[in-house]
């Protein structure tokens, strides 16, 4: 019995040695390695991804019949978490479970990262400081977003900006007295938000005739949006339109990514570019080049996307 019990025992640490060189030269002389300092994650082996952190008012929302309800409190967009979800999948442990192994090692062999999804806190000193960070979202929902845009390294930022409501909705106006270019609920600035003149409308934005404005436009001549500004480039305000971003924190040895689009349809779509386009990033950018790549998002499919600006932090500001 006894000798059963060793050789069974001997087969298990014969197997533990070989999985782990098999991983060791795997994790050398792969792609994982390339992943994970592109990522800047080597020290603590942790990556956290904020998403934005939506106020919702008193009755702000209806339920799946159309009625409004009383709920209120703090929210998060369903198209961001999704890409959440598939950005935490790039860290994956390599080695699937469904390979033949003592049962002991299946709780060992899972991940070698750990992954943190949570919303954007309020308060500044919440914000980690010993990970690597994805933030996902524009400032006005995001306040990591917000408070990465304050360092010198950023190169695409948001900005506000007010323009007169009466003045761009005459200027969609056409022959039918029908406002294109008025987008609901859901889009990165507001219940409602034109598009100036060249825009595109995206899927599920309205067109409301002038008796419907007053329920989609707030009562004032003006209205806030958001814009993309890169220096010596002029602003894209169009929903469509974002980028992935990346600077290296020197003081905690660290990568910042910043991802964002003008709707959460376009973070969710510039996430999606990041994940597909990685290891081309990491093979141009290395591990600490800062860089910013303006993307336009396909409406129909927030997967595919049209690179329309990119550079690094050098070739911008050289």
């Amino acid at each position: 019995m006894w000798i059963g019990v060793g050789i069974n025992l001997l087969s298990d640490v014969i197997f533990l040695i070989a999985a782990l060189l098999i991983w060791g030269l795997y994790y050398l002389f792969s792609t994982r390695l390339k992943l994970l300092n592109f990522f800047g994650i080597w020290g603590s082996k942790k990556i956290t991804i904020y998403l934005s952190n939506l106020n919702v008012l008193f009755g702000g929302t209806t339920g799946i019949d159309g009625t409004r309800y009383s709920f209120q409190g703090s929210s998060i967009a369903a198209e961001e978490s999704t890409a959440a979800t598939r950005l935490q999948s790039l860290f994956n442990y390599f080695l699937p479970k469904q390979v033949d192994k003592p049962e002991i090692l299946n709780q060992l062999l899972i991940a070698d990262v750990d992954v943190t999804i949570i919303p954007s806190p309020k308060d500044i000193n919440a914000i980690e400081q010993s990970s690597s960070i994805i933030t996902l979202g524009s400032p006005a929902y995001n306040l990591v977003s917000s408070n990465v845009q304050t360092d010198s390294q950023i190169l695409a930022k948001f900005e506000t900006v007010q323009v007169p409501t009466i003045s761009v909705l005459q200027a969609e106006e056409n022959n039918q007295g029908e406002y294109h270019h008025v987008t609901t609920s859901g889009w990165e600035v507001g219940t409602a938000t034109p598009v100036l003149p060249g825009g595109s409308r995206p899927t599920g934005s309205s067109v409301a005739t002038p008796n419907d404005l007053s329920s989609f436009l707030p009562q004032s001549t003006q209205i806030s949006i958001q814009q993309i500004t890169i220096t010596d480039v002029s602003p894209y305000r169009d929903p469509l339109f974002g980028f992935v971003q990346r600077y290296f924190d020197d003081e905690n040895q660290r990568s910042i990514f910043y991802v964002a689009g003008l709707s959460d349809l376009s973070t969710a779509g510039c996430a999606y570019h990041l994940i597909s386009n990685w290891k081309r990033l990491s093979k141009k950018y290395g591990s600490k080049t800062a860089f910013v790549v303006l993307l336009k998002i396909d409406a129909a499919d927030n997967h595919k996307s049209q690179i329309v600006f990119e550079k690094s932090k050098e070739e911008i500001r050289g």
